[in-house]
């Protein structure tokens, strides 16, 4: 007699870092590929910890650094 394989199905849980839904069995290796710390397109700070960032780094900037950034942030704007 062969023995019958049972198949179960799929448990979809959701990511508690960007509440994505993700199969119970994928979710460890989508947290560590997707919102590790070296991962730059993760967000690992709120979106006002990270302007106080860009602020911080814009000061430190020359003048002719700084006019070159708010040419560039101007012209995306359009």
């Amino acid at each position: 007699m062969a023995k019958s394989r049972v198949r179960h199905a799929s448990q979809m849980v959701e990511c508690d870092v960007c509440g994505g839904n993700y199969n119970r069995s994928y979710l460890v290796s989508h947290k560590r590929l997707a919102h590790s710390r070296g991962n730059s397109a993760a967000p690992a700070v709120s979106e006002a910890e990270a302007v106080e960032a860009i602020v911080g780094i814009y000061k430190r900037l020359s003048r002719e650094t700084k006019k070159l950034v708010v040419d560039r942030l101007s012209a995306a704007l359009r």
